[in-house]
This record gives structure tokens, C-alpha cells and sequence, in this order.
């Protein structure tokens, strides 16, 4: 379905395929594009904004006279540059290596969304030939697992494509039309870890590519790595680590990816063991059926979008709606039902946010000649 691409992730982390289990085609996706995102993975554009510089519209709050922005007129750049900074970011798109033309020569396509084991799994054919892709998020960091099966592999007709853009404003995330404007610096570990420096402006961090038996990686020179196989069978994992975080040594790719296959479903099996469910199967009502995959899907949607450390964004980590930023009146309508179903620990994890800027809250407060703490609106991971 173009209007719904299917997502893996872990709540901190999540990345958004196509039908090819990858981000192969993503000029087919318009409504929701295929981004890779984290609640860590945020960018700013080069500039100065300071909000002590924007002039405020005076309002009368009951007797009172309060400044808010809410004119942008003849400070537009410093404006748009609050609203607009800092942004999440696609952290990079991962596909296969196949012009957009191809898409009309895939068919027998299946692809099944396992939530018991959040796993995905697709299969296609290409120009007649099969190819099969498992695609999963490990539950503890932000680590992307695959494994692609094709006889088009062995024969050097299908290949995997990793490219990074520019972080963006806007709602993919990235923009691949400034390339002069960030970097993309491979080190290779070993031959089964590469080790890919990533930095743009203020924001850096690191992709390590865990390579399996028989794989090897060309690097085109800018920002774009192509992934080749010599057997039938491509096994992959990348692990998206913020600056400062900890590096990955090598590791037998397969035992790795097994480990983490088995990781990954304890933890969802826990997850729809731990809360609460509904079944609706004994209901006469035509439309039970739908209701209750619904219930069943949102809760698998709000974990690998909302379940992490910040208040979720209205699109939570699919794609970039207000910049990335999240609007905390809309904490509730993603998290509550968290307790509710009983996985109320999930909930705290993101109301620790809250205990982490509470000393601006106040001062916000006071400055408007209000007692306690106010909550801001629309803000990035720091406020």
C-alpha cells in the first residue's frame, strides 16, 4: 500500500520501508516518506537565533499585557530560524540499488508485518526472478537487522544502497541536493566492520555497517556506499550511534544477527504478554473484526513511535511534521493509553523529560509574571 509503508523500531528508533522491506523506492511513498529517524538524531542550520531578538505581539491576559510570536512580519528569518531549528534528520536510506524504473517490473510482491516477533517480512519478484528481505530493530539500541536472499545477488544484479542526505526542515527529513554541505567519512574496522563518519554543521555521529560473509562496500566518493554480495544470501546489520556513544567491535555477523532475532522477539512477546488486550471475537457486530486489528496495530504503532525517552512528535518518528518537534498537548493522545493498557512504565519514561527542564518551565513562568511552571508548546529534545 504507497499511502501506508510499514515501520520496524524500538521507540527511540524506527525506520519506515517500502514493499521491498527497504527504502528502495521512496519517490513512490509521497503521503509518509521512507525515513530512518531516533529521538537523538537532531540538526540545526548554520545561523544565529537568539529569541531574546524576536519582537512579541502584546495581548491582554486579564488585566495584564504578554508578548507572544506570533507576527513574523519584518523578522522573518529569525522567525522561520526558531520555528525551523532544531529539526530531526534522516539519519540515511537504505535500499536496494535499483533505478526508479524497476518499480514497474516487480510483482508477486507479499509482505507480512509479524508483531508477535517485530519482524518484517517481504518478498518479490524482480523481472521474474525472486528475492525475499527480513527486516527488524533491536529492542536496546538503534540498530537496524536484515537479511536478503536472491538469486540476483550471486549474479551482481541486485545490490544494497546506503546514501545520507543533508538534514532538513522538511518532511522526508533530508535533502540529497547539497552534498558539498556534509560529510561522509568511511573507516573500515575490518572486512566485516566499516565504521562511516557522519557529520553536517553541529551534528555528528556514526553508522557502523556489520557486514556479512562474502560482502564488500564501494564508497562512490560523496555520500553514497553500494553493498555487493557473492552468494545468494546478504546478511547486514547497522548500528546508528550518536556522538559519544559506544562503538561496536567486530563480531561474527550471523551469530550477531541471531542473537539479535531472538532479542527482538523476547522483547515484543514480553511486551504483548505484560499488557492488556481486547478481544471482540465473540461480537455479532460486521465491523468487530476491523475494530480490534485496529486496537491491536496502534499499540504496536504507538511502541515503535512513542515509547521512548521524549514526548513524541505528532507523527512520532516516521517522518518530519513541525520540524520534528513535539507538541506537548499531544503527549496524552499518544501515551496515555500506555498505563491504561498496563505499560505504565513505558509512559514514565517520557515524563522524565519533563523533570529534566523544569527549571526553564519556571523560568518561562515567571517571566510572563506567572507562578510555577509553564510547559512550552512546540520544542526539540532541549528547551
Amino acid at each position: 500500500e504507497l499511502r501506508a509503508p510499514l515501520s520496524v523500531g524500538n521507540g527511540n528508533f524506527c525506520y519506515t520501508a517500502d514493499f521491498t522491506g527497504l527504502q528502495t523506492f521512496p519517490g513512490r511513498y509521497g503521503l509518509f516518506p521512507l525515513c530512518t529517524m531516533s529521538n537523538w538524531g537532531w540538526h540545526s542550520y548554520p545561523g544565529r537565533w537568539d529569541p531574546a531578538d524576536l519582537r512579541l505581539v502584546p495581548f491582554d491576559a486579564g488585566g495584564r499585557e504578554l508578548g507572544y510570536a506570533v507576527d513574523e512580519k519584518g523578522q522573518e528569518e529569525l522567525f522561520r530560524g526558531l520555528r525551523q531549528n532544531p529539526h530531526r534528520f534522516n539519519l540515511g536510506a537504505l535500499g536496494l540499488d535499483l533505478p526508479p524504473e524497476e518499480f514497474e517490473h516487480c510483482e508477486n510482491i507479499r509482505q507480512v508485518l509479524r508483531l508477535w516477533e517485530g519482524r518484517l517480512e517481504s518478498s518479490f519478484s524482480l523481472r521474474g526472478t525472486p528475492a525475499a528481505v527480513e527486516t527488524f530493530v533491536l529492542p536496546g539500541e538503534d540498530t537496524l537487522c536484515l537479511r536478503l536472499s536472491s538469486p540476483l545477488l550471486a549474479a551482481g544484479k541486485l545490490r544494497i544502497r546506503l546514501a545520507f542526505p543533508y538534514g532538513s526542515h522538511q518532511k522526508s527529513g533530508g535533502d540529497f541536493s547539497r552534498p558539498e554541505d556534509h560529510e561522509s567519512r568511511p573507516e573500515e574496522v575490518s572486512p566485516a566492520l566499516l565504521n562511516i563518519r557522519r557529520r553536517m554543521d553541529g551534528t555528528a555521529y556514526t553508522v557502523q555497517v556489520i557486514l556479512g560473509a562474502g560482502a564488500r562496500w564501494i564508497f562512490d566518493g560523496t555520500h553514497v556506499f553500494t553493498i555487493e554480495n557473492s552468494g545468494e544470501s546478504l546478511s547486514l546489520g547497522l548500528r546508528f550511534v550518536p556522538e559519544g556513544g559506544a562503538l561496536l567491535s567486530p563480531v561474527p555477523v550471523e551469530t550477531w544477527l541471531e542473537q539479535g532475532r531472538r532479542e527482538t522477539a523476547a522483547f515484543w512477546e514480553g511486551y504483548w504478554e505484560a499488557g492488556g488486550a481486547l478481544d471482540l471475537g465473540d461480537s455479532s457486530d460486521p465491523g468487530a473484526g476491523e475494530l480490534e486489528r485496529r486496537l491491536v496495530l496502534s499499540q504496536y504503532l504507538t511502541a515503535i513511535q512513542s515509547r521512548g525517552d521524549l514526548p513524541p512528535a505528532e507523527t512520532g518518528l516516521s517522518c518530519n511534521s513541525w520540524y520534528g518537534k513535539f507538541h506537548l498537548e499531544m503527549h496524552y493522545w499518544h501515551s496515555a493509553h500506555f498505563p491504561l493498557w498496563g505499560r505504565g512504565a513505558e509512559l514514565e519514561k517520557s515524563l522524565r523529560w519533563y523533570r529534566k527542564i523544569f527549571h526553564r518551565a519556571r523560568e518561562l513562568a515567571a517571566s510572563q509574571g506567572y507562578a510555577g511552571a509553564r510547559w512550552p508548546k512546540m520544542c526539540g529534545r532541549s528547551f
